[in-house]
């Protein structure tokens, strides 16, 4: 699993943000901006970023999000050890477990954030 990138602005950031570098729209999504005190005392709001460029789709969105964390080497390691539990001890099986039940809460999460921004898109 990977770090996720993350940025702090003074300012609470929208969910979605727009640039565009030569010709073409590349887009950040700010995930779960909190407001935290940063090392010289002062308010910010940090947040986890995923960037992507062009068109913006739903199925685009969601996977920018599950794979800015998991990449597919990741994802394949996680589902395979879901499908062939075969020959474990139990503190394994309940490891691979936890492994795919929180891939599948960023899968949600990834689908629930991609839904509010296509939503609120103005085309």
């Amino acid at each position: 699993m990977k770090e996720l990138e993350f940025t702090t602005y003074v300012k609470r950031p929208e969910m979605l943000e727009k640039s565009v570098q030569a010709c073409v729209p590349h887009w950040t999504i700010n995930i779960d901006s909190r407001q935290i005190e940063n090392e010289l005392g002062i308010l910010v709001y940090k947040q986890e970023v995923v960037r992507l460029e062009g068109e913006l789709t739903y199925e685009k969105i969601v996977a920018a999000i599950i794979n800015a964390k998991y990449s597919p080497d990741d994802q394949t390691a996680i589902l395979m050890n879901a499908i062939n539990p075969n020959y474990l001890t139990e503190e394994k099986e309940a490891a691979y477990y936890q492994e795919m039940k929180d891939f599948q809460e960023w899968r949600d999460k990834a689908k629930e954030i991609a839904s509010t921004i296509i939503k609120g898109l103005p085309f």
